[in-house]
């Protein structure tokens, strides 16, 4: 496992951590950083990469540039969604999705972003196979018309 394989799955443990001690729902990932940062200096994290002979320690900015990557890495590892959930859409918090938070994300980001077709699609497929939703894909299928 590489270093940063290693640092992505310490922040997937850590987020998961938070929700078992009832951390979320946060209202900005600013505030999930900091307060990853504190479970990762006062949890035991620090030994985990003290024993795998690691002299890197993250920071806030840290878990805030690679929040992308954890939650993908919570997605296809630990089937878990961690998600910005937009509340009367324009406030709302990161939280552990259940599965119809899950589909109105997947259902408002068809309609916003149809540029990033393969992320979605990605997403759409890993969540339809945990929770059997029949939200449309945006990328055509063999044989399709597409109309935009």
């Amino acid at each position: 496992m590489t270093a940063k394989e290693v640092r992505i799955e310490i922040g997937a443990d850590i987020l998961i951590s938070m929700a078992a001690n009832d951390e979320f729902p946060m209202g900005n990932a600013g505030r999930v950083a900091k307060v990853m940062q504190e479970y990762f200096d006062t949890e035991g994290f620090v030994d985990t990469l003290v024993e795998l002979g690691y002299s890197w320690r993250p920071s806030d900015d840290y878990w805030v540039r690679h929040m992308k990557e954890t939650r993908d890495y919570l997605r296809k590892k630990k089937k878990l969604f961690f998600e910005f959930i937009r509340d009367n859409g324009v406030y709302g918090s990161w939280k552990f999705s259940r599965k119809g938070d899950f589909e109105e994300v997947m259902k408002r980001e068809r309609k916003n972003v149809i540029t990033r077709v393969q992320t979605f699609d990605d997403r759409l497929d890993d969540g339809g196979e945990k929770w059997k939703l029949e939200i449309p894909k945006l990328a055509p299928q063999i044989g399709e018309v597409h109309t935009a």
